[in-house]
């Protein structure tokens, strides 16, 4: 319920609570108050609840990473977005899909970084994760962003043949 509020003083209260009483935070709790930070804008809290998840023996999952490589992109943090895409590729017992890959080009995105979105979308396409609209659309305004029109025209294009085949 915080993640969706934003609440994420109040939700980094109940996690440190968990902590305090014997009831440990787990992967969810952890997860929804990075979440709850990504969607406060506190990236750096949210980098923080994920960094701490180890040292409760607590492995992050797909929804960790991709909460936090979220966060950092609305923080204009793409080098860590990118540096936990890449980390989630090493994780045992979790690998990226797209949601993973599209929060990585929407930070890179948001920070000007049009190049790493394509890179992103081709590194999709060696790892068969399937782009969807989402991945093309932003990778898209990404290029528009930066006046690349012609790759903005081509990845469009290669979205309608998508759609069509």
């Amino acid at each position: 319920a915080c993640s969706r509020a934003s609440k994420w003083r109040l939700a980094l209260h109940v996690l440190a609570s968990q902590t305090s009483r014997s009831l440990p935070p787990d992967v969810i709790s952890c997860s929804a108050a990075i979440t709850a930070c990504e969607r406060g804008q506190q990236w750096a809290r949210a980098l923080d609840v994920f960094a701490s998840m180890p040292a409760c023996d607590i492995v992050p999952n797909a929804v960790s990473y991709n909460a936090t490589i979220s966060a950092c992109g609305r923080g204009n943090q793409w080098a860590i977005a990118l540096a936990l895409l890449d980390q989630l590729h090493r994780a045992a017992g979790a690998e990226p899909d797209v949601v993973s890959y599209n929060a990585a080009v929407n930070a890179c995105g948001r920070s000007h970084h049009w190049q790493a979105t394509l890179e992103l979308l081709a590194k999709m396409r060696d790892m068969a994760v399937l782009a969807d609209a989402v991945s093309f659309g932003a990778a898209a305004d990404s290029c528009v962003r930066a006046s690349q029109w012609t790759h903005a025209l081509n990845l469009l294009q290669v979205l309608k043949s998508a759609l069509l085949q």
